[in-house]
């Protein structure tokens, strides 16, 4: 079986075997319950010990990204 590492590209996998797992809750349920999965406000990422997020982690949103520059809720924001 090949799986995809996400800081080397394609590896090899060895005596890989699948197993059946429990469901996750949905971003929406972990994410301040907005369904993309984005904190609220940066107020709410903060007291979550989320900032700063960058773009493609759970909780990004762009609305939270002021200076559209990958990083929502900077400290200095």
């Amino acid at each position: 079986m090949w799986l995809y590492a996400t800081l080397g590209g394609w590896v090899h996998s060895f005596l890989v075997t699948p197993v059946e797992v429990a469901p996750c809750g949905s971003l929406g349920t972990l994410y301040s319950g907005v369904p993309d999965g984005a904190y609220a406000s940066c107020d709410h990422a903060i007291a979550a010990g989320a900032a700063p997020i960058i773009v493609g982690r759970p909780g990004y949103g762009l609305h939270l990204d002021r200076d559209r520059d990958g990083i929502a809720c900077e400290w200095d924001e």
